[in-house]
């Protein structure tokens, strides 16, 4: 496929390549090379995040969700259902990471943007606001105490529309590892209303 085509709506083969440098560029825990037969779920078109923007949603070994935007031929979300606290909520899912993280605040924002870097994206040409990096928390039911969770999440808002986050990672402070990702990038402004 030469460079700059812009693939049709549904087309999965042309997008694993893809998907597969995303994984490579953000050292993901996923065997590679990719194939068809590595898809576990695939419900095809869906309208992108992004207004105007095509893609589809593609799930890898059950694990791993990427949404491919098929204009700017971009991974645009990603998440490790297995490792990532955006999906885990379960007492039994969250009580074995209550452990020190390996690294700090600091240290995940410059992981975080070491990756951003490794994606092609340049922090200071983009229409960012400086980012605020959290650390996750459990408080179980009832114990009124919250406990420190070895998970950051990194977030760069839009300057132009503030409480929208133009990237988002979350970093396992365990495993050192990006658990998710999304972008609005590129955006366009929104429709106006009539």
């Amino acid at each position: 496929m030469k460079e700059g085509t812009i693939l049709s709506k549904t087309n999965l083969v042309d997008a694993l390549p893809y998907i597969e440098k995303f994984a490579t560029t953000l050292s993901l825990d996923m065997a590679l090379p990719l194939g068809t037969n590595r898809v576990t779920r695939f419900p095809g078109y869906r309208p992108a995040r992004g207004y105007g923007r095509d893609g589809f949603s593609v799930e890898i070994d059950g694990r791993f969700q990427f949404s491919f935007d098929v204009e700017n031929l971009l991974v645009d979300y990603f998440v490790d259902k297995k490792f990532a606290m955006t999906v885990l909520w379960r007492a039994e899912q969250i009580k074995p990471l209550i452990r020190p993280s390996k690294i700090t605040k600091e240290q995940a924002l410059s992981m975080a943007r070491e990756y951003l870097k490794k994606l092609g994206y340049i922090e200071n040409e983009l229409p960012l606001l400086s980012p605020k990096v959290n650390q996750w928390k459990w408080e179980p039911p009832g114990s009124g105490k919250a406990e420190m969770l070895p998970f950051f999440t990194v977030e760069w808002s839009w300057s132009k529309y503030t409480d929208w986050e133009y990237f988002k990672l979350e970093i396992d402070g365990l495993r050192e590892k990006v658990t998710s990702f999304s972008t609005i990038y590129p955006r366009q402004d929104p429709p106006k209303s009539d």
